[in-house]
Protein backbone atom coordinates (compact mmCIF):
# COMPACT_ATOMS: atom_id res chain seq x y z
CA UNK A 1 0.00 0.00 0.00
CA UNK A 2 1.41 3.38 -0.99
CA UNK A 3 1.76 6.41 1.27
CA UNK A 4 -1.03 8.09 -0.67
CA UNK A 5 -3.40 5.23 0.16
CA UNK A 6 -2.40 5.23 3.80
CA UNK A 7 -3.03 8.95 4.05
CA UNK A 8 -6.76 8.23 3.94
CA UNK A 9 -6.47 6.16 7.14
CA UNK A 10 -4.16 8.41 9.17
CA UNK A 11 -3.66 12.18 9.48
CA UNK A 12 -0.11 11.65 8.21
CA UNK A 13 1.76 9.54 5.66
CA UNK A 14 3.47 6.29 6.55
CA UNK A 15 6.30 6.57 4.07
CA UNK A 16 8.30 3.71 2.67
CA UNK A 17 12.06 3.75 3.04
CA UNK A 18 12.37 3.72 -0.75
CA UNK A 19 10.30 6.93 -1.02
CA UNK A 20 12.46 8.82 1.46
CA UNK A 21 15.74 7.50 0.07
CA UNK A 22 14.66 8.72 -3.36
CA UNK A 23 13.37 12.06 -2.02
CA UNK A 24 16.66 12.88 -0.26
CA UNK A 25 18.93 11.53 -3.00
CA UNK A 26 19.91 8.65 -0.71
CA UNK A 27 20.49 11.06 2.20
CA UNK A 28 23.19 12.80 0.21
CA UNK A 29 25.41 15.22 2.07
CA UNK A 30 24.35 18.00 -0.32
CA UNK A 31 20.81 17.58 1.01
CA UNK A 32 21.83 17.93 4.65
CA UNK A 33 20.40 21.06 6.28
CA UNK A 34 21.01 20.36 9.95
CA UNK A 35 22.85 18.12 12.35
CA UNK A 36 22.76 17.47 16.08
CA UNK A 37 23.17 14.83 18.74
CA UNK A 38 20.08 13.00 17.43
CA UNK A 39 21.39 12.63 13.87
CA UNK A 40 20.78 14.72 10.77
CA UNK A 41 18.01 16.55 8.94
CA UNK A 42 17.82 16.47 5.15
CA UNK A 43 15.69 18.33 2.66
CA UNK A 44 13.96 16.24 0.07
CA UNK A 45 11.38 16.31 -2.65
CA UNK A 46 8.57 13.91 -3.44
CA UNK A 47 6.93 14.01 -6.84
CA UNK A 48 4.52 12.40 -9.23
CA UNK A 49 7.08 12.39 -12.02
CA UNK A 50 10.63 13.32 -12.87
CA UNK A 51 12.83 13.93 -15.86
CA UNK A 52 16.61 13.71 -16.08
CA UNK A 53 18.27 16.81 -17.56
CA UNK A 54 21.95 17.06 -18.44
CA UNK A 55 23.82 20.12 -17.10
CA UNK A 56 26.92 20.69 -19.26
CA UNK A 57 28.76 22.85 -16.75
CA UNK A 58 28.47 20.06 -14.15
CA UNK A 59 28.83 17.19 -16.63
CA UNK A 60 26.03 15.42 -14.80
CA UNK A 61 22.39 14.53 -15.12
CA UNK A 62 19.98 15.79 -12.46
CA UNK A 63 16.32 15.04 -11.98
CA UNK A 64 13.87 17.89 -12.53
CA UNK A 65 10.62 17.01 -10.83
CA UNK A 66 7.02 18.07 -11.37
CA UNK A 67 4.07 18.46 -8.99
CA UNK A 68 6.60 18.16 -6.21
CA UNK A 69 6.49 18.72 -2.48
CA UNK A 70 9.48 19.83 -0.45
CA UNK A 71 9.96 18.19 2.91
CA UNK A 72 12.46 17.85 5.75
CA UNK A 73 13.48 14.40 6.95
CA UNK A 74 15.00 13.80 10.38
CA UNK A 75 17.15 10.66 10.37
CA UNK A 76 18.11 9.29 13.77
CA UNK A 77 21.82 8.60 14.11
CA UNK A 78 21.51 5.41 16.13
CA UNK A 79 18.75 3.27 17.54
CA UNK A 80 18.84 2.91 21.32
CA UNK A 81 16.30 3.17 24.12
CA UNK A 82 16.67 6.96 24.39
CA UNK A 83 16.37 7.51 20.64
CA UNK A 84 13.36 5.19 20.41
CA UNK A 85 11.64 7.09 23.23
CA UNK A 86 12.23 10.51 21.67
CA UNK A 87 11.10 9.21 18.28
CA UNK A 88 7.90 7.78 19.76
CA UNK A 89 7.18 10.93 21.79
CA UNK A 90 7.67 13.26 18.84
CA UNK A 91 5.54 11.20 16.46
CA UNK A 92 2.78 10.80 19.05
CA UNK A 93 2.66 14.49 19.96
CA UNK A 94 2.93 15.79 16.41
CA UNK A 95 0.17 13.38 15.46
CA UNK A 96 -2.06 14.96 18.11
CA UNK A 97 -1.58 18.62 17.27
CA UNK A 98 -2.64 20.81 14.37
CA UNK A 99 -1.87 24.52 14.61
CA UNK A 100 -0.57 27.18 12.24
CA UNK A 101 2.37 27.90 14.56
CA UNK A 102 3.50 24.33 15.11
CA UNK A 103 5.73 22.46 12.68
CA UNK A 104 3.55 20.03 10.79
CA UNK A 105 4.17 16.30 10.75
CA UNK A 106 3.95 14.91 7.23
CA UNK A 107 4.71 11.33 8.20
CA UNK A 108 7.35 8.89 9.38
CA UNK A 109 9.08 5.60 8.72
CA UNK A 110 10.07 3.02 11.34
CA UNK A 111 11.65 -0.22 10.23
CA UNK A 112 14.85 -2.15 10.79
CA UNK A 113 17.56 0.24 11.93
CA UNK A 114 15.94 3.32 10.40
CA UNK A 115 13.79 5.89 12.23
CA UNK A 116 12.74 8.79 10.00
CA UNK A 117 10.38 11.68 10.77
CA UNK A 118 9.09 13.78 7.89
CA UNK A 119 8.12 17.43 8.39
CA UNK A 120 7.00 20.37 6.33
CA UNK A 121 10.07 22.04 4.85
CA UNK A 122 10.78 25.51 6.26
CA UNK A 123 12.51 27.59 3.57
CA UNK A 124 13.62 30.41 5.88
CA UNK A 125 15.42 28.12 8.28
CA UNK A 126 15.49 28.67 12.04
CA UNK A 127 15.24 31.79 14.17
CA UNK A 128 18.72 30.96 15.47
CA UNK A 129 20.15 31.20 11.96
CA UNK A 130 18.76 34.73 11.58
CA UNK A 131 19.77 35.96 15.04
CA UNK A 132 23.19 34.37 15.49
CA UNK A 133 24.01 32.31 12.43
CA UNK A 134 24.90 32.73 8.80
CA UNK A 135 21.85 34.86 7.96
CA UNK A 136 22.32 37.28 10.86
CA UNK A 137 24.52 39.68 8.91
CA UNK A 138 21.71 40.37 6.43
CA UNK A 139 19.24 41.33 9.18
CA UNK A 140 16.26 39.90 7.31
CA UNK A 141 14.24 40.09 10.53
CA UNK A 142 12.97 43.66 10.64
CA UNK A 143 10.83 44.88 13.53
CA UNK A 144 7.41 43.78 12.18
CA UNK A 145 8.75 40.30 11.43
CA UNK A 146 10.20 40.00 14.93
CA UNK A 147 6.88 40.96 16.46
CA UNK A 148 5.06 38.49 14.23
CA UNK A 149 7.47 35.72 15.25
CA UNK A 150 7.01 36.62 18.93
CA UNK A 151 3.22 36.40 18.67
CA UNK A 152 3.24 33.28 16.49
CA UNK A 153 5.52 31.26 18.75
CA UNK A 154 3.47 32.37 21.79
CA UNK A 155 0.26 31.22 20.10
CA UNK A 156 1.81 27.85 19.33
CA UNK A 157 2.77 27.39 22.98
CA UNK A 158 -0.62 28.58 24.22
CA UNK A 159 -2.24 25.93 22.03
CA UNK A 160 -0.04 23.21 23.57
CA UNK A 161 -0.70 24.36 27.13
CA UNK A 162 -4.41 25.10 26.98
CA UNK A 163 -6.14 23.62 23.94
CA UNK A 164 -4.73 20.10 23.70
CA UNK A 165 -5.87 17.31 26.01
CA UNK A 166 -3.78 16.21 27.79
CA UNK A 167 -1.77 19.42 27.93
CA UNK A 168 1.72 19.39 26.45
CA UNK A 169 4.87 20.95 27.90
CA UNK A 170 7.51 21.45 25.24
CA UNK A 171 10.57 21.60 27.56
CA UNK A 172 12.99 22.86 24.91
CA UNK A 173 11.84 26.26 23.71
CA UNK A 174 14.80 28.00 22.08
CA UNK A 175 15.70 29.92 18.94
CA UNK A 176 16.81 26.84 16.99
CA UNK A 177 13.42 25.22 17.64
CA UNK A 178 11.47 28.09 16.11
CA UNK A 179 11.43 27.58 12.35
CA UNK A 180 10.30 30.11 9.75
CA UNK A 181 8.16 29.39 6.71
CA UNK A 182 8.24 31.25 3.39
CA UNK A 183 6.34 34.18 4.97
CA UNK A 184 8.55 34.21 8.09
CA UNK A 185 5.69 32.82 10.18
CA UNK A 186 6.93 31.04 13.31
CA UNK A 187 6.62 27.27 13.66
CA UNK A 188 7.53 25.74 17.02
CA UNK A 189 9.44 22.51 16.36
CA UNK A 190 11.21 19.52 17.96
CA UNK A 191 8.95 17.73 20.43
CA UNK A 192 11.43 15.02 21.42
CA UNK A 193 11.59 16.30 25.03
CA UNK A 194 7.89 17.11 25.35
CA UNK A 195 5.76 15.92 28.28
CA UNK A 196 2.05 15.14 28.39
CA UNK A 197 0.40 16.53 31.53
CA UNK A 198 -2.83 14.79 32.59
CA UNK A 199 -5.81 16.87 33.66
CA UNK A 200 -5.61 18.02 37.27
CA UNK A 201 -1.83 17.68 37.50
CA UNK A 202 -0.13 21.04 38.10
CA UNK A 203 3.47 19.88 37.84
CA UNK A 204 5.70 16.84 37.57
CA UNK A 205 9.21 15.99 38.69
CA UNK A 206 11.38 14.60 35.94
CA UNK A 207 14.91 14.33 34.64
CA UNK A 208 16.13 17.71 33.44
CA UNK A 209 16.36 18.09 29.67
CA UNK A 210 16.69 21.21 27.59
CA UNK A 211 19.24 23.85 26.71
CA UNK A 212 21.47 25.91 28.96
CA UNK A 213 20.30 29.51 29.20
CA UNK A 214 16.63 28.76 28.64
CA UNK A 215 15.90 26.55 31.67
CA UNK A 216 13.62 27.83 34.42
CA UNK A 217 15.46 27.81 37.77
CA UNK A 218 13.02 25.43 39.51
CA UNK A 219 13.37 23.00 36.63
CA UNK A 220 17.17 23.24 36.37
CA UNK A 221 17.68 22.76 40.12
CA UNK A 222 14.92 20.35 41.14
CA UNK A 223 13.48 18.91 37.94
CA UNK A 224 10.08 20.42 38.71
CA UNK A 225 8.38 20.85 35.35
CA UNK A 226 5.13 22.65 34.54
CA UNK A 227 3.75 24.94 31.85
CA UNK A 228 5.49 27.84 33.60
CA UNK A 229 8.85 26.32 32.61
CA UNK A 230 7.92 26.86 28.98
CA UNK A 231 6.78 30.38 29.88
CA UNK A 232 10.21 31.10 31.35
CA UNK A 233 11.98 29.76 28.27
CA UNK A 234 9.68 31.83 26.09
CA UNK A 235 10.60 34.96 28.07
CA UNK A 236 14.28 34.30 27.36
CA UNK A 237 13.44 33.76 23.70
CA UNK A 238 11.51 37.03 23.64
CA UNK A 239 14.49 39.01 24.93
CA UNK A 240 16.64 37.22 22.36
CA UNK A 241 14.28 38.26 19.54
CA UNK A 242 14.32 41.88 20.71
CA UNK A 243 18.04 42.22 21.35
CA UNK A 244 19.78 39.76 19.06
CA UNK A 245 21.79 38.68 22.12
CA UNK A 246 22.45 35.07 23.03
CA UNK A 247 20.80 33.70 26.19
CA UNK A 248 24.25 33.32 27.75
CA UNK A 249 27.42 35.22 26.98
CA UNK A 250 30.94 34.71 28.20
CA UNK A 251 32.60 37.67 29.88
CA UNK A 252 36.32 38.14 30.51
CA UNK A 253 37.55 35.79 33.19
CA UNK A 254 35.23 32.99 32.14
CA UNK A 255 32.19 34.53 33.85
CA UNK A 256 28.85 33.85 32.17
CA UNK A 257 26.07 36.43 32.12
CA UNK A 258 22.53 35.57 31.16
CA UNK A 259 20.34 37.79 29.02
CA UNK A 260 18.17 38.84 31.99
CA UNK A 261 21.20 40.12 33.89
CA UNK A 262 22.25 42.00 30.77
CA UNK A 263 18.84 43.62 30.12
CA UNK A 264 17.80 44.49 33.68
CA UNK A 265 20.10 47.55 34.13
CA UNK A 266 18.69 49.12 30.96
CA UNK A 267 15.16 48.64 32.27
CA UNK A 268 16.09 50.16 35.64
CA UNK A 269 17.50 53.21 33.85
CA UNK A 270 14.48 53.41 31.52
CA UNK A 271 16.87 52.99 28.58
CA UNK A 272 14.83 50.41 26.70
CA UNK A 273 16.23 51.53 23.34
CA UNK A 274 19.60 50.07 24.36
CA UNK A 275 18.01 46.61 24.48
CA UNK A 276 16.99 46.67 20.81
CA UNK A 277 19.17 44.75 18.37
CA UNK A 278 21.74 47.25 16.97
CA UNK A 279 21.32 45.62 13.55
CA UNK A 280 17.87 47.23 13.39
CA UNK A 281 19.71 50.59 13.28
CA UNK A 282 17.07 52.21 15.45
CA UNK A 283 14.16 51.18 13.22
CA UNK A 284 11.70 49.90 15.79
CA UNK A 285 8.59 51.01 17.62
CA UNK A 286 9.75 52.24 21.03
CA UNK A 287 6.39 51.79 22.75
CA UNK A 288 6.13 48.21 21.48
CA UNK A 289 9.69 47.50 22.57
CA UNK A 290 8.94 48.70 26.09
CA UNK A 291 5.77 46.59 26.33
CA UNK A 292 7.44 43.44 25.04
CA UNK A 293 10.46 43.80 27.34
CA UNK A 294 8.12 44.03 30.32
CA UNK A 295 6.27 40.91 29.14
CA UNK A 296 9.59 39.06 28.81
CA UNK A 297 10.60 40.03 32.34
CA UNK A 298 7.23 38.89 33.69
CA UNK A 299 7.72 35.53 31.96
CA UNK A 300 11.15 35.12 33.55
CA UNK A 301 10.11 35.89 37.13
CA UNK A 302 12.11 33.65 39.47
CA UNK A 303 8.88 32.56 41.17
CA UNK A 304 6.92 30.31 38.78
CA UNK A 305 3.64 31.26 40.47
CA UNK A 306 4.14 34.88 39.42
CA UNK A 307 4.61 34.08 35.75
CA UNK A 308 1.70 34.62 33.37
CA UNK A 309 0.11 31.81 31.39
CA UNK A 310 0.81 31.64 27.68
CA UNK A 311 -2.80 32.68 27.03
CA UNK A 312 -2.12 35.86 29.01
CA UNK A 313 1.14 36.38 27.14
CA UNK A 314 -0.65 36.15 23.78
CA UNK A 315 -3.31 38.60 24.96
CA UNK A 316 -0.72 41.06 26.25
CA UNK A 317 1.36 40.85 23.08
CA UNK A 318 -1.62 41.38 20.81
CA UNK A 319 -2.94 44.29 22.86
CA UNK A 320 0.51 45.87 23.14
CA UNK A 321 1.52 45.28 19.53
CA UNK A 322 -1.56 44.68 17.44
CA UNK A 323 -3.58 47.62 18.74
CA UNK A 324 -0.90 50.08 17.63
CA UNK A 325 -0.37 51.01 14.04
CA UNK A 326 3.34 50.51 13.89
CA UNK A 327 5.36 53.46 12.72
CA UNK A 328 8.95 52.44 12.31
CA UNK A 329 11.26 55.34 12.85
CA UNK A 330 14.89 55.78 13.75
CA UNK A 331 14.72 56.15 17.51
CA UNK A 332 18.27 57.31 18.08
CA UNK A 333 21.81 56.48 17.11
CA UNK A 334 23.40 53.89 19.31
CA UNK A 335 26.81 52.32 19.58
CA UNK A 336 26.95 48.73 18.41
CA UNK A 337 28.23 46.41 21.09
CA UNK A 338 30.83 43.80 20.26
CA UNK A 339 29.24 40.36 20.29
CA UNK A 340 30.97 37.50 22.05
CA UNK A 341 31.33 34.96 19.28
CA UNK A 342 31.79 32.00 21.65
CA UNK A 343 28.61 29.99 21.85
CA UNK A 344 27.45 27.98 24.81
CA UNK A 345 27.24 24.22 24.69
CA UNK A 346 24.18 23.03 22.83
CA UNK A 347 24.18 19.72 21.00
CA UNK A 348 20.43 19.43 20.60
CA UNK A 349 18.42 19.68 17.41
CA UNK A 350 19.10 22.65 15.18
CA UNK A 351 17.40 21.93 11.91
CA UNK A 352 19.06 24.51 9.71
CA UNK A 353 21.92 26.20 11.52
CA UNK A 354 24.66 23.77 10.47
CA UNK A 355 23.95 24.09 6.75
CA UNK A 356 27.17 25.25 5.07
CA UNK A 357 25.99 28.16 2.94
CA UNK A 358 29.51 29.15 1.89
CA UNK A 359 29.99 25.71 0.40
CA UNK A 360 26.80 26.15 -1.59
CA UNK A 361 27.53 29.66 -2.84
CA UNK A 362 31.14 29.34 -3.96
CA UNK A 363 30.53 27.04 -6.90
CA UNK A 364 28.20 26.59 -9.84
CA UNK A 365 24.53 26.95 -8.98
CA UNK A 366 21.19 26.83 -10.63
CA UNK A 367 17.83 28.34 -9.89
CA UNK A 368 14.63 26.57 -10.73
CA UNK A 369 11.67 28.88 -11.30
CA UNK A 370 8.44 26.92 -11.12
CA UNK A 371 5.68 28.82 -12.87
CA UNK A 372 2.39 27.05 -12.07
CA UNK A 373 0.41 29.01 -14.62
CA UNK A 374 2.72 27.86 -17.42
CA UNK A 375 3.84 24.51 -16.01
CA UNK A 376 7.32 25.43 -17.25
CA UNK A 377 10.28 25.02 -14.89
CA UNK A 378 13.11 27.34 -15.93
CA UNK A 379 16.65 26.47 -14.90
CA UNK A 380 19.11 29.35 -14.58
CA UNK A 381 22.71 28.27 -14.14
CA UNK A 382 25.17 30.89 -12.93
CA UNK A 383 27.97 31.81 -10.59
CA UNK A 384 27.43 34.26 -7.75
CA UNK A 385 25.35 37.27 -8.84
CA UNK A 386 25.06 38.85 -5.43
CA UNK A 387 21.91 37.05 -4.30
CA UNK A 388 22.69 35.74 -0.85
CA UNK A 389 22.10 32.31 0.66
CA UNK A 390 20.97 30.24 -2.30
CA UNK A 391 21.30 26.52 -1.89
CA UNK A 392 22.70 24.39 -4.67
CA UNK A 393 19.91 22.68 -6.59
CA UNK A 394 17.23 24.37 -4.50
CA UNK A 395 13.71 24.95 -5.73
CA UNK A 396 12.46 28.52 -5.82
CA UNK A 397 8.83 29.49 -6.44
CA UNK A 398 7.62 32.77 -7.89
CA UNK A 399 3.87 32.17 -7.66
CA UNK A 400 2.99 35.78 -8.48
CA UNK A 401 5.16 35.96 -11.57
CA UNK A 402 2.79 36.75 -14.43
CA UNK A 403 3.08 35.19 -17.86
CA UNK A 404 4.03 38.58 -19.29
CA UNK A 405 6.87 38.86 -16.76
CA UNK A 406 8.13 35.45 -17.78
CA UNK A 407 8.33 36.45 -21.42
CA UNK A 408 10.02 39.74 -20.47
CA UNK A 409 12.72 37.75 -18.71
CA UNK A 410 13.02 35.48 -21.75
CA UNK A 411 13.36 38.52 -24.01
CA UNK A 412 15.94 40.13 -21.71
CA UNK A 413 18.06 36.99 -21.80
CA UNK A 414 18.07 37.13 -25.56
CA UNK A 415 19.06 40.81 -25.33
CA UNK A 416 21.95 39.93 -23.02
CA UNK A 417 22.84 37.55 -25.79
CA UNK A 418 26.40 36.67 -24.95
CA UNK A 419 25.45 33.68 -22.86
CA UNK A 420 24.35 30.43 -24.36
CA UNK A 421 20.65 29.68 -24.44
CA UNK A 422 19.59 26.10 -24.77
CA UNK A 423 16.17 24.49 -25.16
CA UNK A 424 16.33 20.98 -23.71
CA UNK A 425 12.76 20.21 -24.75
CA UNK A 426 9.39 21.89 -25.10
CA UNK A 427 8.84 22.05 -21.34
CA UNK A 428 12.19 23.39 -20.18
CA UNK A 429 14.27 26.45 -20.85
CA UNK A 430 17.83 26.61 -19.66
CA UNK A 431 20.28 29.53 -19.74
CA UNK A 432 23.98 29.73 -19.10
CA UNK A 433 25.54 33.15 -18.56
CA UNK A 434 29.23 33.34 -19.17
CA UNK A 435 30.62 36.30 -17.21
CA UNK A 436 29.91 38.50 -14.21
CA UNK A 437 28.52 41.42 -16.22
CA UNK A 438 25.95 39.14 -17.84
CA UNK A 439 25.01 37.75 -14.45
CA UNK A 440 24.59 41.28 -13.08
CA UNK A 441 22.34 42.01 -16.05
CA UNK A 442 20.31 38.93 -15.14
CA UNK A 443 19.80 40.18 -11.60
CA UNK A 444 18.79 43.62 -12.82
CA UNK A 445 16.39 42.10 -15.35
CA UNK A 446 14.63 40.06 -12.69
CA UNK A 447 14.43 42.91 -10.20
CA UNK A 448 13.41 45.62 -12.72
CA UNK A 449 11.10 43.67 -14.99
CA UNK A 450 9.33 41.65 -12.33
CA UNK A 451 9.11 44.33 -9.67
CA UNK A 452 10.83 42.15 -7.09
CA UNK A 453 12.58 44.14 -4.40
CA UNK A 454 15.09 43.42 -1.69
CA UNK A 455 18.07 41.12 -1.66
CA UNK A 456 18.83 37.51 -0.87
CA UNK A 457 15.94 35.38 0.23
CA UNK A 458 13.27 38.15 0.03
CA UNK A 459 13.76 38.21 -3.74
CA UNK A 460 12.90 34.56 -4.14
CA UNK A 461 10.19 32.87 -2.14
CA UNK A 462 12.03 29.69 -1.23
CA UNK A 463 9.91 26.61 -0.69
Amino acid sequence: MTSAQKKTEYPWNMYTLKELVHATNNFHNDNKIGEGGFGSVYWGRTSKGAEAIFYPFLSKFYDIVYDDTLLAVKRLKSINAKAEMEFAVEVEILGRVRHKNLLGLKGFYAGGDERLIVYDYMPNHSLLTHLHGQLAVDCLLDWPRRMSIAIGSAEGLAYLHHEVTPHIIHRDIKASNVLLDSDFQAKVADFGFAKLIPDGVTHMTTRVKGTLGYLAPEYAMWGKVSESCDVYSYGILLLEILSGKKPLEKLPGGIKRDIIQWATPFVQKDSYELIADPRLKGRFDYAQLKVVVKIALACTDSNPENRPSMLEVVEWLKSGIGSRRTEIRIVKDRVDETEDEDDFCDDDTDYYETFDMKKHSAHHHKLLFLLPNLQIPICLAFFDIGLAHMKEFALFNLPDLATSSFWRIDHRFQQIGKGKKKNTNTKHLWWWLGNREERKSLKKAIVDDCGIEGKGSPIFDRS
